[in-house]
């Protein structure tokens, strides 16, 4: 089970003072002492902005409450390694730094309550993480689960002692986990790669979030259409396109085979017939009966280059079509070249006319694709490579 099956996500809170229209927005499992507490962000609107509030809440009564002000600060410590976009580190930082507090205390949109006195039910608890590389299992100090509509990310603390042990020594950036925390006789997990580790005195601080998670907060995208495309197919592209390592296995599924067509342009280059077939390769100066509106043609000479391709997915399709378009203008490059001059390369006996600027070949892979599924034309990927960068 995971967080999501709570099924809380969404529920409807009441108004706030000037905070309308809340909803529970994220959910957190905080396992600390073999005891688990829940906390949940609400999400406000406060004219045209957004405010998003931190509250603990009963998860049997779903009753959201305020935190004690020392409870704020052990959680905020917390959260910050799941959620590490900076407020609440400046609020943990107010909390630690001023012994009276504001009714409100808040930075940019988020903003906590704190109230003396006031508890967050807890329930006995236990956390374990799962190597799923080799199935050894370890305990943990503190753990925690994190979930929006969006993401889902985790966090796990164990003793630096441990890292010395056969159970975790070959712990690395491709090693996926699956941390598990109790509630009320079930566990609840989340699983991915590790993302990050810190050291902090006698403990190690790990933050695990699914590859899928990791790829998209760092991919912009910004000329790149799917459709009928799953995660694995779209996340197996992105690895393809950039210099992103491939991290263990998006998905453990076993795909039959599937026939694609891919279509790109070789730019600067112009054929005499319509059409011309170099082993599973097609040059054509038009490409009949396909909508070709989703590719964009250059401005210059060039010819379509059009292949078919059978792969698991269509992201693997993307990539052995490229691989067999590069070998055939690699080809094309070479026959090019050699035909430009006599005493090297022509087996003729008569001199052939020659250019020395026929040695500066200048074809070009256009970086415009369209792919798609040939039983199922709907199911596509089409856009330019170049527009997949890799945030800072």
């Amino acid at each position: 089970m995971n967080l999501r099956d709570f099924n809380i996500l969404y529920t409807k809170v009441p108004d706030f003072s000037d905070l309308t229209d809340g909803f529970i927005f994220g959910l957190y499992m905080i396992f600390i002492n073999n005891k688990v507490q829940f906390l949940v962000e609400t999400k406000y609107k406060y004219g045209n902005k957004d405010k998003i509030g931190l509250f603990g809440i009963d998860m049997e009564n779903k009753k959201i409450d305020t935190i004690d002000p020392d409870d704020y600060k052990t959680f905020l410590h917390y959260i910050k390694f799941v959620n590490d976009k900076g407020h609440y580190n400046n609020i943990e930082k107010y909390l630690k730094e001023n012994k009276k507090y504001k009714q409100i205390i808040e930075y940019d949109n988020y903003f906590i309550i704190p109230k003396e006195n006031t508890t967050i039910k807890q329930y006995d608890s236990d956390s374990t993480v799962l190597l799923k590389e080799n199935g050894n299992e370890i305990q943990n100090n503190v753990a925690i689960l994190y979930c929006t509509p969006g993401i889902s990310t985790s966090f796990f603390q164990i003793q630096k002692e441990l890292l010395t042990s056969d159970k975790v020594n070959s712990l690395n950036y491709s090693t996926i986990v699956q941390l598990n925390i109790k509630y009320n006789y079930n566990y609840y997990n989340e699983f991915g790669n590790i993302k990050q580790i810190y050291y902090d005195d006698e403990v190690v601080n790990f933050i695990v979030e699914p590859l899928e998670a990791s790829l998209l907060s760092k991919q912009l995208m910004n000329d790149v259409a799917f459709s009928k495309v799953s995660v694995k197919e779209m996340l197996t592209f992105m690895v393809n396109s950039t210099n992103t390592v491939r991290l263990g296995n998006i998905d453990n599924s076993n795909d039959k085979l599937r026939k694609f067509k891919f279509i790109t342009t070789l730019n600067n280059f112009d054929i005499k017939k319509d059409e011309i077939i170099i082993g599973d390769l097609i040059l054509s100066k038009k490409i009949k009966n396909i909508d070709l509106s989703k590719l964009k043609s250059p401005s210059g000479k060039f010819a379509y280059i059009s292949i078919y391709v059978s792969a698991e997915n269509i992201a693997e399709a993307q990539k052995i079509a490229l691989i067999k378009i590069r070998n055939v203008v690699n080809f094309i490059e070479l026959i090019s070249k050699n035909s430009s001059f006599f005493e090297l390369y022509d087996t003729k006996d008569t001199l052939n006319k020659w250019n020395i600027e026929k040695i500066f070949v200048d074809y070009k892979i256009g970086n415009y694709f369209y792919i798609f599924n040939i039983f199922d034309q709907s199911q596509c990927m089409y856009g330019s490579t170049n527009s997949l960068s890799i945030k800072n």
